[in-house]
């Protein structure tokens, strides 16, 4: 019976999907937001018992949903659930959590372009610096080092020991700033992972397989990037702004 009720209650939530609730609209001050990247955040809502959790990503022009995940409370370790991710400002995001009780209900939406923001019930928002957030610079899940963009930072580059990443070097923007092509900006203490500066805004990142093959990566490191990668995000709402 209480499964039935769930699944009634998540009908429930597919006929408003992505659609604001009247409430007061709690807005950062534009000025400060990093348009038109995005912005970095953090939903937060309780995972109550016998419940649901709901998250909900799509474009804020017409609202549509492009991801949508549900979780039973069971599947979930915690007494919240929280995503920490990046905001671009074309975007919306809804993140909900149902429970039996008659008060047991929260909510977190995010509407960028139409600067809506606000938690109902025990969710919270919270912006976070920018350097909050970071972008995977390239994708091979084989290699022995990832890169990652760190917004107004630079690039961090980990060492991937028996699954695990510990942070090897960083390459900084202002080092990216004064480079010339050719600059190898950052390497490991083995030598075996380089980052360099290829010129014309293109970057290289070196390094190894395990079976002791080399590979490597070029992608864009200069510029004003606006393609990053889309990165699937108490009591009131909260904000930090950088």
């Amino acid at each position: 019976m209480k499964r039935l009720m769930i699944v009634a209650l998540l009908i429930g939530i597919l006929s408003m999907v992505l659609t604001p609730v009247s409430a007061k609209s709690n807005t950062p001050q534009q000025s400060q937001l990093p348009i038109p990247q995005g912005f970095c955040v953090q939903l937060t809502v309780p995972i109550y018992v016998d419940g649901i959790v709901v998250n909900i990503k799509g474009l804020s022009v017409e609202l549509i949903p492009v991801q949508f995940d549900l979780f039973f409370s069971e599947e979930l370790n915690g007494d919240v659930y929280q995503i920490t991710g990046w905001m671009f400002t074309d975007e919306a995001q809804e993140l909900d959590s149902f429970g039996l009780g008659v008060d047991e209900s929260a909510r977190a939406f995010i509407d960028a372009l139409r600067g809506e923001f606000f938690a109902l019930g025990d969710a919270s928002i919270v912006l976070l610096s920018r350097n909050a957030c970071s972008f995977p610079a390239y994708r091979d899940n084989a290699a022995l080092a990832q890169t990652y963009l760190v917004p107004d930072t630079g690039y961090d580059v980990y060492q991937i020991f028996d699954g695990a990443g510990i942070l090897s070097f960083r390459v900084t923007q202002e080092a990216l700033a004064n480079a010339e092509a050719g600059d190898v900006l950052g390497s490991n203490d083995a030598g075996n992972i380089t980052f360099t500066y290829n010129g014309n805004g293109q970057c290289t990142v070196a390094y190894p397989y395990p079976d002791g093959k080399m590979g490597s990566k070029i992608f864009t490191c200069q510029g004003q990037i606006t393609d990053w990668g889309r990165v699937p995000l108490e009591q009131n709402v909260i904000f930090i702004l950088p």
